[in-house]
């Protein structure tokens, strides 16, 4: 989307490098979802009418909850129906990173946990760097952190579902949507909980590498065609960089703000947590 948009590649203490980009393309999380909702109408057109838009919490549902009211403006001005405006609707997935002695790298995502109960592994990238999830140096930990998220997606899923089913997403065009995409972690896992219509579904990520989009169409079934993105990182094996790098100033969307977009009231005998 950008053509002016340039690179910095800073060389760490480990031989690797970390990949920043010099001038952010996005000013905001509501700026990310401007944009987005405009490439998605672009693209799609009225093939958005009866959509349903879901947003990764919690980063992603500021920009999911833009796209949904940008894609409503468009299709009203069309004279479409109210029946034919488009959903919002969320979807909860926590990610566990791999301990941080394996490959000395603080942060990195191995699978995640799904609304649905499920544990999904990256395994093809454990595969690729030779790393045994199931070896008795690595298990345990990983045993560990996944209970913690278990038990903080149970929570998440208390406070913001409060016992309503996710939306059908039958006959219906599902919009995924998450403030970026690094190894496709969340995103697989996100596609992974939700009975969707192949071919009838639309990842929308503001910013993603190329690992991440191989990771779509290999891994989850994704078409080409149907990942839209404004910004891919051009990445060589030996780079890391960090989705909130491509925004000027970017939030830690807190339970408060989850509820007041999706218009739900706070239960009682839930803690509202800022981070996690």
């Amino acid at each position: 989307m950008n053509a002016a948009i340039s690179y910095t590649r800073t060389l760490r203490a480990d031989g690797k490098y970390d990949v920043k980009p010099t001038n952010p393309p996005f000013n905001d999380l509501e700026d990310a979802g401007e944009k987005m909702a405009s490439q998605l109408i672009s693209c799609y057109g009225d093939r958005l009418k009866g959509a349903v838009v879901i947003g990764c919490v919690r980063g992603g549902l500021p920009g999911a909850r833009i796209i949904a009211e940008r894609i409503k403006e468009y299709l009203q001005a069309k004279g479409f129906g109210e029946h034919e405006f488009p959903l919002l609707d969320m979807v909860i997935i926590r990610k566990f990173d791999l301990p941080e002695d394996v490959l000395k790298r603080p942060g990195l995502s191995i699978g995640a946990l799904t609304e649905t109960g499920q544990v999904q592994y990256l395994e093809s990238f454990a595969k690729d760097r030779q790393i045994d999830l199931c070896s008795p140096n690595i298990k345990p930990q990983l045993d560990e952190k996944i209970q913690v998220q278990r038990e903080e997606l149970a929570r998440r899923i208390a406070l913001y579902r409060q016992g309503k089913a996710p939306l059908s997403l039958e006959g219906k065009l599902a919009i995924f949507f998450d403030d970026g995409m690094a190894n496709g972690t969340t995103m697989k896992a996100a596609l992974g909980s939700r009975t969707i219509e192949q071919g009838n579904v639309i990842v929308a990520v503001p910013v993603c590498s190329q690992v991440g989009l191989d990771r779509l169409i290999n891994e989850a079934g994704m078409q080409k065609a149907n990942i839209c993105f404004l910004e891919r990182i051009p990445l060589q094996k030996t780079d890391y960089w960090d989705c909130s790098d491509f925004y000027t100033t970017i939030r830690d969307v807190n339970d408060d703000e989850v509820l007041a977009i999706m218009g739900t009231a706070k239960p009682p005998n839930i803690p509202l947590r800022s981070s996690l």
